[in-house]
């Protein structure tokens, strides 16, 4: 459904500013980045997070963006990511959407946006927060699926 709605205003949009140059001439190294971007939000429990994880530091270490502009175009990335996923879940499988789980999401996300809305913080905390974060998420991930993997006891036959 998402798809139906974005694929065709995007040509629409491209063609009507002419963005063709300024987009694929400029910031190419964005697009390559984001290939492995949507595999990695693919393939990952980070459910939509993967777009914005390859996003933020291509954008401002590899484009020179200002930290506040890629962390703005690395929640946009994720936000379409998880809402099309959101999307697919909804329609295919009906029975995991439960009222309470999408009231708590929506509550726990208006209050983070209001949050971190009311909050200024400098370009390097943002990206101190950043990495610490994603840092923090691939210890915990690691030692899960491969710590604690190795060292459980397997059952004997």
């Amino acid at each position: 459904v998402p798809a139906i709605l974005v694929y065709p205003m995007w040509p629409y949009i491209m063609v009507k500013q002419d963005a063709w140059s300024e987009s694929f001439g400029i910031y190419y190294p964005l697009s390559l980045a984001m290939i492995p971007g949507s595999m990695i939000a693919g393939s990952t429990p980070l459910g939509g997070g993967g777009g914005g994880v390859v996003a933020f530091p291509v954008t401002v270490l590899l484009i020179k963006l200002q930290p506040a502009h890629g962390r703005d175009f690395s929640l946009i990335i994720q936000s379409v990511g998880m809402t099309a996923a959101s999307c697919l879940i909804m329609c295919s499988k009906p029975h995991l959407c439960h009222v309470w789980l999408i009231v708590w999401s929506l509550l726990s996300a208006i209050g983070g946006m209001i949050l971190g809305f009311s909050i200024e913080l400098d370009g390097f905390a943002v990206n101190i927060i950043y990495t610490t974060s994603i840092a923090c998420f691939a210890m915990a991930y690691m030692y899960r699926n491969v710590v604690l993997i190795r060292t459980s006891p397997t059952p004997k036959a």
